[in-house]
């Protein structure tokens, strides 16, 4: 245990547990790029600090928008401000459909690695620590290798405008073999 309580880690960044206001563990990895709470959905802030920590919890996100299962965890959602802010994990061979963001959007390759590719280019391999800027209007997909899953934090501004699956030609050959559906 360090000075401030936390949980050492070898090779796994370290754990802190603290208690929700409904009485119920929070646990949270922490890694040097980043984190990944668990917690029961609900809102509670740090006492007079003024920081407010939202845990609306994880969301499997199937069908018109994803091919794979894919798993969301909402991180700042204030699209009346036109901001989200999602953690979302893909399975191997999980990826989005072909869409676009009206004011862009940043990915923060978190764990595991997976694929990016604009409407009509070709897949470019994403690895831990890389970061993309997807610029506004551009038609694009992400998703995870066949062998790995793929993290990544999403930054978007603006609307999302959601398209046609990515055919298993488009995933590419590279990754032939990926889960059919």
């Amino acid at each position: 245990m360090d000075k401030y309580g936390d949980h050492q880690r070898p090779n796994a960044g370290y754990m802190r547990s603290r208690v929700c206001p409904s009485g119920q563990s929070d646990s949270m990895l922490l890694t040097s790029s980043g984190h990944v709470r668990i917690c029961p959905a609900q809102t509670y802030k740090v006492a007079d600090q003024g920081f407010t920590f939202v845990a609306d919890g994880t969301t499997q996100k199937k069908g018109p928008t994803f091919t794979g299962e894919v798993w969301y965890d909402s991180v700042l959602n204030k699209q009346e401000e036109g901001i989200t802010m999602v953690t979302a994990t893909f399975t191997p061979c999980a990826r989005t459909h072909w869409h676009h963001h009206e004011d862009g959007q940043v990915l923060e390759v978190k764990a595991g690695s997976g694929w990016v590719c604009d409407k009509g280019g070709i897949p470019q391999k994403l690895a831990v620590g890389d970061i993309v800027w997807c610029p506004a209007g551009t038609t694009h997909w992400h998703g995870a290798d066949k062998g790995s899953i793929l993290v990544h934090l999403a930054i978007s501004r603006g609307k999302t405008t959601w398209f046609e699956p990515v055919t298993e030609e488009e995933y590419g050959v590279r990754l032939e073999g990926c889960l059919k559906q």
